[in-house]
């Protein structure tokens, strides 16, 4: 998430198409990165019906569906990711790679930028409308934001899907020095 002259890599589509793009140091570019994952789950959410189908799939097979409780849901999703898929750093140096979350669940790792696409985007496809993510820094000398992930807020409740902790569950969330929250919905 920290970004200094970097080079971002995304997803165009889902069809396997990259384009590659630089964003500004610090904080502006932590905020260009945000803005790519919000288009990147928004496009996975709004045209990817095999994705969607995979999400219910997941829910039928824990034997959950639309009269499910939220949490239990929640839980079910952040169990699925925080189990299956492999929280790995990008390699060192001035690239960040991005994914859509077909490509995380494809490859079966991700950093925390692409762990939070991936839950952002099971939200989406199951109709939660106030996704957000969460970007955060730890301390007063980090000159820009280090990690993200996704909340979710439903009926009044806040939830926090941050699978990158290593015995994390559902609501786990470390304290930091400064967040900020952005809307994905």
């Amino acid at each position: 998430m920290a970004t200094k002259g970097l080079e971002l890599i995304y997803s165009a589509n889902d069809n396997g198409a990259f384009k590659r793009k630089f964003v500004r140091d610090g904080v502006q570019g932590n905020y260009d990165v945000v803005f790519e994952m919000i288009r990147i789950t928004r496009n996975t959410v709004n045209y990817n019906r095999s994705f969607e189908k995979v999400v219910k799939d997941l829910l039928i097979n824990r034997g959950l569906d639309s009269y499910s409780d939220s949490e239990s849901i929640f839980n079910t999703i952040y169990d699925y990711v925080h189990k299956n898929i492999k929280y790995i750093l990008d390699s060192a140096g001035k690239v960040d790679n991005i994914k859509s979350a077909v490509d995380t669940l494809s490859d079966g790792f991700g950093d925390c930028d692409d762990l939070a696409i991936l839950c952002a985007s099971m939200l989406g496809v199951l109709g939660f409308e106030d996704v957000r993510f969460v970007m955060a820094r730890y301390n007063e000398l980090e000159p820009s934001f280090v990690h993200i992930y996704t909340v979710c807020y439903d009926k009044g409740e806040r939830f926090v899907f941050d699978t990158t902790l290593p015995n994390g569950k559902l609501n786990d969330e470390v304290k930091a020095f400064e967040k900020k929250e952005i809307a994905v919905f």
